[in-house]
């Protein structure tokens, strides 16, 4: 069952770089059921993180995010007790659209990383692909068979094809 959702939008900068946060709020009962945070990134660029030594060192873009301009996810978040009724889904379909208008012909990419339940099995669902094909094809056995949960450690950069961008443009 599909929650009824209202999405508001919020472009915004953080130091130089232009954002966009969205909040999902339940019709019925009027409280926020879920948030997106998305970052547009219209050149290649390196990211900075941190390693297991506390240092930071520079890290290329997943190989998919360096030629053309997309949008990036940096933080998508819905409350337990609106997982599983799309929210999510109208989330990303609104930066899918966010990426279209801004002329990234609706690419969205997004780093899936979770230490208590991964979220690729989810992201794979919405049509996501990982930068590992490998991974893939044990996302979607996990789907066709699954045994407990997916294993929380695995994470990995996504993208979103373009065959999948036209799905998303329809929700929304």
């Amino acid at each position: 069952m599909l929650r009824p959702i209202e999405v508001s939008k919020d472009i915004y900068f953080d130091k130089g770089q232009k954002m966009m946060r969205e909040v999902a709020i339940d019709k019925q009962t009027g409280e926020q059921v879920g948030e997106c945070i998305a970052e547009y990134v219209s050149v290649p660029r390196y990211y900075s993180t941190k390693n297991f030594l506390g240092s930071y060192v520079l890290t290329k873009t997943p190989f998919f995010s360096q030629i053309k301009p997309h949008m990036n996810i940096t933080a998508i978040d819905v409350a337990s007790n609106a997982r599983r009724q799309g929210v999510a889904t109208r989330l990303v379909a609104d930066v899918v659209r966010e990426s279209k208008n801004s002329g990234f012909d609706g690419r969205v990419v997004l780093l899936a990383e979770n230490f208590k339940e991964s979220p690729l099995p989810a992201y794979i669902k919405m049509g996501f692909t990982t930068a590992n094909p490998t991974l893939d094809i044990k996302v979607k056995r996990f789907l066709e068979f699954p045994l407990g949960k997916f294993n929380p450690f695995i994470s990995s950069y996504m993208m979103l094809p373009k065959k999948a961008v036209p799905k998303f443009m329809a929700l929304v």
